[in-house]
């Protein structure tokens, strides 16, 4: 067997496997039998027939056609074993050559990550603040959460609440039932100017409706609109008024405090409760957001190679990912690329980029694991399941075994060790240039061995 190897980027290898003619008459000679088992050859029992009837029978094409798709599979596991290379996942028979017999096989190799400076790596951190705009917002949403309704015999005015039956179709849709968008019976809408529900520009068409009364209009998405597929695309809408509220806000003092909570005396309880809540939230989101400029800055300074296999499997993460979040809203993922007129093909398209940095990302961390030597122990990972256990709730006892599994603790233990990398990272980009290799800084930053649950102690 004569091999031969040339490397493709990125990260794959074509094998190019010569067979020698004895292997390929041996395989014939195999794949003979085989098919005078499945034939009724006159003369001879089923499997029983002599070589030479057999080919006479069905041609030499066809028991060679049969010999080369049982040989494939036994050449490319010898070739890999004789050139000692490991692929990252299964490789592909991309041709096959006759006179003399080739296989020529793309395996897709293991990643290759190259961090760089990455311990060089200095980005900015803000300390999340809450301006009073954010803090009167948000009175303002409680306010509206608490807001006095009460039916009216009038037409509808912005600031009322309607009770809608509407349904929304894109107009230029072959047919009606494969275009809707929406379909809402008994909805409750508050008609404010800068209402987004259920697309924007519907408030403004429905104000001035009476109760019983229906009306039909068409609207466009804007061409800014977050959706790109649904960007400047017409809906035919249908609105039917059951109802219309008055809404009256009640005034902010301190009998408004005591009806969010009775845990509340005055207006200012309410107030430092709210900023703090809102100040947790505003340091979480910040956190994130910084460890996502961190990435990206550590990434600008690495190299980060994968196989295109690798990058098909992550798409097919992300399109399973995508299928379960619109099963959950009632909706399936074919028919949402119906409503976009999108084929699956330019879908799974979409998806490349950010399967390309989540890899990327993920690929990272797993380096600076490895060049790190981060670690964590059984406590840790026994920790983490009980967290995520209590969360189900009266599931907690089905699903814990399924955590506790081989397979549930492994993939737990690579989100600690993934959790512990990022961790680093950032330490080391706030200035923790003292780090040894293998410490990490905790909470109040201070260093800590790697090991224990992020967060822990």
């Amino acid at each position: 067997m004569n091999i031969d190897t040339q490397a493709i980027e990125p990260c794959q290898l074509k094998l190019t496997v010569e067979v020698d003619a004895e292997r390929l008459q041996r395989a014939k000679q195999a794949a003979a039998r085989k098919l005078s088992g499945r034939l009724n050859i006159p003369g001879f029992r089923k499997g029983k027939a002599p070589y030479a009837v057999v080919v006479n029978q069905v041609g030499d094409a066809a028991v060679t056609e049969q010999a080369v798709d049982s040989l494939g599979s036994e050449i490319y596991k010898e070739a890999l074993e004789f050139t000692h290379v490991e692929p990252s996942a299964t490789g592909e028979l991309v041709e096959i050559a006759h006179d003399p017999l080739k296989f020529t096989f793309v395996v897709p190799l293991l990643p290759q990550v190259e961090l760089g400076a990455y311990r060089a790596v200095r980005v900015q951190f803000e300390p999340a603040q809450v301006q009073d705009e954010a803090l009167n917002a948000a009175l303002e949403r409680l306010r509206a959460g608490h807001a006095l309704l009460e039916p009216v015999e009038r037409a509808a005015e912005l600031d009322d609440v309607v009770t809608l039956d509407f349904t929304g179709v894109l107009a230029d849709a072959p047919l009606e039932g494969e275009a809707q968008l929406f379909n809402a019976k008994d909805q409750q809408v508050l008609l404010e100017t800068t209402g987004n529900y259920p697309m924007p520009g519907f408030t403004n068409e429905v104000a001035g409706i009476t109760a019983g009364a229906t009306r039909t209009f068409e609207l466009a998405f804007p061409a800014d609109y977050s959706d790109e597929g649904l960007r400047g695309k017409s809906v035919k809408c249908e609105v039917t008024c059951r109802g219309i509220k008055s809404r009256t806000l009640p005034a902010l003092d301190n009998d408004f405090a005591a009806l969010v909570d009775a845990k509340y005396e005055t207006l200012l309880d309410l107030r430092v409760a709210l900023r703090t809540e809102l100040q947790r939230q505003a340091e979480v989101e910040g956190a994130t957001a910084y460890q996502r400029q961190v990435l990206d800055a550590v990434l600008a300074g690495a190299s980060v190679q994968f196989p295109p296999a690798m990058l098909r499997e992550e798409v097919e993460d992300l399109a399973k990912s995508r299928d379960s979040y619109l099963r959950s809203m009632g909706i399936t993922l074919p028919d949402y690329l119906k409503t976009l007129k999108k084929e699956p093909a330019e879908f799974m398209r979409e998806l490349e980029p950010e399967a390309n940095e989540r890899l990327r990302r993920s690929l990272l961390l797993g380096q600076v694991v490895k060049t790190e030597k981060l670690a964590v122990d059984g406590a840790a990972i026994d920790a983490r399941i009980d967290r995520m256990a209590t969360g189900y709730g009266e599931s907690a006892a089905r699903v814990r075994p399924i955590l506790g599994s081989e397979r549930g603790r492994a993939r737990i233990e690579r989100d600690l060790l993934g959790e512990q990398a990022l961790e680093l990272l950032v330490a080391l980009a706030k200035g923790g240039h003292q780090l040894a290799v293998g410490e990490i800084v905790d909470e109040a930053g201070a260093a800590a061995p790697v090991g224990a649950e992020p967060g822990a102690g």
